[in-house]
């Protein structure tokens, strides 16, 4: 309770003023895991790790992700993360161990790995080992092999030996505990060195030891652990150095009560109200050295983020003001309220708009009856109530302050009496040459002599264009004043002359929105679309050397203009604009300026002071000047290929770039921007190839390259960063999508051999074709006698073998066999049958002499034939011949032709030979296959087989013939005529192509 008297005190008794810190509050509403936060850590690459009861987190540039290996693992409740100097990160779970992470993976680490205790409070890098601080004792981990050790202890019955911290000093490692004092840490066993209780966390500072007890704060004598210095500041948990000062922060067990610290001069100062810190309930603290940010942790009110070096100041201790003027260190602040009058960063007087109001009531009648409209002055409403008075613009002149408002002019000295009332209705005024100049706010200008004797002279723009009309803006230098129109231009009052710049034709832009003197006296001008023209005035004419277009400058509506040093500022809807020598900056909400609908600015030394609605937005010209140089650097995260994620150990490869094929052409990469303070001031813009032009990234971090044609790519990033004005290009990776196999250089050659060699190949063939027909052209003539000869000679021998075969069917043994059974019927007196074999008969001498003619018969004919004949034949027979036929269904008879007549002597050699009159049932059978693309024709008989008989002359010829005829008409067999013979029958086998 005490603390928070004195905090409200000193809060009451000093506004802080001119100290460029903002502060921010981040809750699970804005993204964070958890507003409970335990223990923050700013890793060697800027990324902030967060720790809390629900698990662990990662700030990405402006999201925090869920790490997810913690995920995987379940791993909450994180008490301490570090960082070693390998880079890995060892995160300690209270109740779950220890996690260990690389770029490579993750590891789990407790009892069952050899942890004294799975209850890890804090982590300590000392040489090659990871000291683990936990609820029952010590464990010291090998960064090498992951080995561990345990030192031993002496243990107490009542209670556990709980180390809170973990320190070295002189090459020395030391621990702290809860109720068993501090301990020396050797391989084997924790040595007692001092009885010290209570300790909550330690730290080493300028060869001292800071002991942060339950109840208060202590130094000591690292050597002996002598007390030298007690501060009355309990519970604190953790301690920084930032610029060679100590700083902590405390808060109660229980009830949350705690505060910032800082060490000055061996007094403590509480940094609460400075830095504007909500809550009480802090937990942990770290510094972004970097980016100059302090994170604060809470037990339960998220995350505070501390901006030590913000471009924006928000004054907020005043609102809704109007206007404000400077004189020494004095700041002359009209609001709402009044006139607030603050020196030293400490307010020493206000006026109220009661004694303005007043102060009107009593002096409005000395030249009330002047400035009448009649006297073209804007009409006043005297009758306004105090809290309706508005305050227009105010200067310092004389040393006296001058103001405008809704119910006229007031001068005002510098200690805050108001001396002087003027009822002068006026929006925009100056002091010029010893003269008040005022703008007519419906036209004209009145330029008064003399205020106090309303000696003045009118000059309205009715009568001479020249004269300025709609003023919206007024700029001036020792030798001229510039009037900014709405609707008119530009003008100049010179030498006692107004002069319309827009008539002179020296500046065509009808429409202006704001106009200022730069610090070099160049006129700067705003035009109402956003145009921004700097102008050198030095002579009778205006000489344009600056022109930055609406394009380049965020918002569409211009609120002010000013320039300090060489840097612009144009401030819009959207924020503030700053141009510095090539150099852009972008300020908005994301920096502190929260409230864009500003009413002017004000330059005071090297600030511009932004006066709005809600207090006044302070920004250092320096922070501009001496803006962080560095680049901004992107990480790639996550590669996608046809949308497949590459694999942690793939994307660490990508350095020495990605081979893909060609069908590996849609690409996908996320990256991430490290530590950069303000993601949100981050404009990407990609290339695939350094001739090409620049492409926008619509995603914020992420690129996506869909179906790249073939070829070398090295995708370059571009990083804007408008809150540093800083630009940087890097090569974010490098891929080669190849071609084809068959666009591949070798393959192109080998390809081109082949073709050069076939082309080869085919002239000489072409050659070879072309002399040879030459030559067979030479001897056609020749050659064709010889052929007719041939053909005379082949066709004569066909002859003969057709004569040969019908002779081997019509042989005069069958012939007169074939005779003498029909005469022996019709002996007989049987004229049925005479007749019937007679005719068959005929038809078969008919069907004989007709094949004799033919080159080919279809294989239905041959069989058909066959049938007739063994049906003539067993007219002559005793026991009657049986003929079987056995024809593979895939064989179409009726289209395979065949030499006719050419199964007809097997057959015969059968009947003539193989059937003796002791064979009771003869039969010929055959059998036709179809075995690719060739008929297997089988031609068996149950007789007794020509190796009883002694004539084997015939067989042998017919065989011979049918050879003979198939050589001729080029029907050669694949395979020679087999046959074969047993006391069983005869086989003969032949194929027959198709």
């Amino acid at each position: 309770m005490k603390i928070k008297v004195i905090i409200f005190f000193v809060f009451l008794s000093q506004l802080i003023f001119g100290q460029h810190v903002d502060t921010k509050v981040i809750t699970a509403n804005n993204g964070l895991f958890s507003n409970n936060v335990q223990k923050t850590y700013i890793d060697s690459s800027g990324n902030l790790w967060i720790g809390s009861r629900a698990g662990l987190s990662k700030k990405n540039m402006n999201s925090f992700e869920i790490v997810p290996e913690a995920t995987k693992y379940k791993f909450n409740n994180i008490f301490d993360i570090i960082e070693d100097q390998n880079k890995n990160m060892w995160i300690a779970g209270y109740g779950q161990g220890l996690l260990f992470l690389n770029h490579n993976g993750s590891k789990l680490i407790n009892t069952n790995t050899g942890l004294v205790d799975n209850f890890t409070r804090f982590l300590y890098e000392f040489k090659d080992a990871i000291y683990v601080g936990t609820s029952n004792g010590i464990s010291i981990i090998s960064k090498k092999d992951f080995s561990v050790k345990n030192p031993s202890f002496q243990s107490n019955s009542n209670h556990k030996f709980s180390i809170t911290s973990i320190f070295s000093i002189n090459d020395k490692i030391y621990a702290s505990t809860i109720n068993d004092g501090i301990y020396l840490i050797e391989p084997d066993k924790l040595t007692l060195v001092s009885d010290i209780k209570k300790v909550f966390s330690t730290f080493v500072f300028e060869d001292l030891l800071y002991l942060g007890l339950e109840s208060k704060l202590i130094v000591v004598n690292p050597n002996t652990f002598q007390i030298l210095k007690e501060y009355p500041v309990p519970s604190i948990w953790e301690f920084i150095v930032n610029k060679n000062q100590l700083y902590f922060i405390s808060s109660g067990i229980y009830d949350g009560d705690g505060g910032f610290y800082r060490l000055e001069n061996d007094k403590i100062v509480n940094r609460i109200p400075a830095l504007k810190i909500p809550f009480l309930d802090l937990k942990t603290l770290s510094h972004d050295k970097k980016n100059e940010l302090l994170y604060i942790g809470t037990q339960n009110n998220g995350l505070i983020q501390i901006n030590l070096n913000s471009p924006v100041f928000h004054q907020n201790e005043f609102e809704n003001i109007y206007s404000l003027c400077f004189h020494d260190k004095n700041e002359f602040i009209f609001n709402e309220n009044g006139l607030n009058i603050v020196s030293d960063d400490k307010l020493v007087k206000q006026i109220s708009l009661n004694k303005f109001k007043t102060f009107q009531s009593k002096n409005d009648k000395k030249f009330r009856k002047e400035t009448i409209i009649q006297n073209h002055f804007y009409p006043i409403d005297y009758n306004i109530s105090s809290d309706k008075i508005i305050f227009y613009h105010s200067e310092i002149y004389n040393d006296f302050i001058w103001v405008a408002s809704n119910v006229g002019i007031y001068k005002i000295s510098l200690t805050g009496e108001i001396l002087g009332y003027y009822p002068i209705h006026v929006f925009h005024f100056t002091f010029f040459k010893n003269k008040l100049i005022t703008v007519v706010p419906y036209g004209g200008i009145r330029i008064f002599d003399s205020i106090e004797n309303m000696n003045y002279q009118y000059f309205h723009d009715w009568k001479n264009s020249n004269v300025p009309a709609e003023i919206v803006s007024i700029a001036k230098t020792e030798n001229a004043v510039y009037f900014a129109s709405a609707l008119s231009g530009l003008y100049e009052y010179k030498s006692g002359t107004f002069k319309s710049l827009l008539n002179a034709k020296e500046f065509l832009e009808p429409k202006l929105k704001a106009i200022t003197i730069g610090s070099n006296g160049n006129l700067i001008v705003v035009t109402d679309f956003n145009d921004v023209y700097e102008f050198e005035i030095k002579t009778n004419k205006l000489k344009k050397v600056k022109h930055i277009s609406h394009k380049k400058i965020k918002g569409s509506t211009t609120s002010f203009v000013e320039e300090i040093d060489g840097v612009l500022y144009v401030g819009t809807n959207l924020g503030i604009n700053v141009f510095d020598k090539g150099r852009y900056f972008f300020i908005d909400k994301t920096q502190g300026f929260t409230n864009y609908n500003s009413r002017k600015a004000v330059v005071n030394g090297n600030k511009i002071y932004v006066l709005t609605t809600n207090g006044c937005f302070v920004l250092d010209n320096s922070y501009f000047k001496k803006s962080d140089k560095s680049n901004n650097l992107a990480t790639i995260t996550s590669i996608y290929i046809n949308n497949k994620k590459l694999l942690p150990s793939e994307l660490s490869q990508i350095q020495n770039g990605l081979s893909l094929s060609n069908t590996q052409n849609n690409i996908t990469l996320i990256f991430t921007v490290n530590g950069e303070k303000y993601p949100d001031k981050l404009n990407f813009k990609y290339r695939l190839k350094s001739n090409e032009p620049w492409i926008d990234l619509v995603n914020e971090n992420q690129i996506n390259l869909s179906y790249l044609n073939r070829g070398e790519y090295n995708v370059e990033l571009q990083i804007f960063n408008e809150n540093t004005g800083n630009t940087s290009i890097q090569s974010l990776v490098k891929f080669t999508i190849n071609p084809p196999f068959y666009l591949n250089w070798y393959y192109i050659i080998i390809f081109s051999l082949v073709i050069i060699i076939i082309t080869i190949l085919l002239v000489k063939l072409r050659i070879r074709i072309i002399k040879n027909n030459q030559e067979k052209e030479t001897a056609l003539i020749a050659l064709k006698t010889e052929k007719e000869k041939k053909e005379l000679l082949f066709d004569k021998q066909l002859a003969e073998v057709k004569l040969q075969a019908l002779k081997s069917q019509m042989n005069s043994h069958f012939l007169f066999n074939v005779l003498s059974s029909i005469q022996y019927y019709i002996i007989s007196n049987d004229m049925d049958n005479a007749l019937y074999f007679l005719e068959r008969f005929s038809s078969l001498i008919r069907t004989t002499l007709d094949f004799s003619d033919r080159k080919t018969v279809t294989l239905k004919q041959e069989i058909d034939y066959l049938a007739q004949y063994i049906e003539i034949e067993n007219i002559r027979v005793e026991n009657e011949i049986k003929f079987i036929l056995d024809i593979d269904s895939e064989i179409n008879l009726n289209l395979i032709q065949i030499e006719p007549l050419l199964l007809q002597p097997f057959i015969e050699n059968s009947i003539v030979h193989a059937f003796p009159p002791n064979v009771v049932q003869p039969k010929i059978f055959i059998r036709m296959v179809k075995i690719e693309n060739q008929i297997k024709i089988t031609i068996e008989d149950n007789g007794v087989g020509y190796k009883e008989k002694k004539n084997q002359i015939h067989t042998s010829k017919g065989i011979s013939i049918v050879k003979r005829r198939l050589d001729l008409t080029k029907m050669n067999l694949n395979e020679q005529i087999s046959i074969s013979s047993s006391e069983n029958g005869t086989i003969v086998i032949l194929f027959i192509n198709l």
